[in-house]
């Protein structure tokens, strides 16, 4: 005994399966930037790849490099500095999409003039 779906009862199944597959998949998906973020502070510049990889520079000599990856909820990123995730906080540009500064280790960086 075999439970039978009218066709439009099967649409309505597929759909929402369709739908809760792409909000978990939204969900677990990593948050990256569209475009490379660069922020400067002092001779120190960080830059953020959408390639979800990130390189630190102190005076044009590569300090730190990894992965990282965005709490957009908590506007966090969390950077994987030697094994370890560090988290920094951000603020948007009125774009919604660019930052327009980064705290990591009690330094704020803003972007790039150069």
């Amino acid at each position: 005994m075999g439970y039978n779906c009218q066709p439009n009862e099967m649409k309505k199944l597929l759909l929402s399966l369709i739908s809760l597959t792409l909000i978990a998949a939204s969900v677990f998906a990593q948050v990256r930037f569209r475009s490379n973020q660069s922020l400067c502070n002092g001779t120190e510049q960080i830059i953020l790849y959408s390639s979800g990889t990130y390189a630190l520079y102190d005076d044009g000599i590569e300090a730190y490099s990894g992965t990282y990856t965005v709490d957009a909820s908590n506007h966090a990123i969390v950077l994987d500095v030697e094994g370890r995730g560090v988290r920094c906080t951000y603020s948007l540009k009125k774009d919604g999409v660019n930052l327009a500064s980064l705290s990591f280790r009690g330094n704020t960086y803003y972007p790039c003039r150069r």
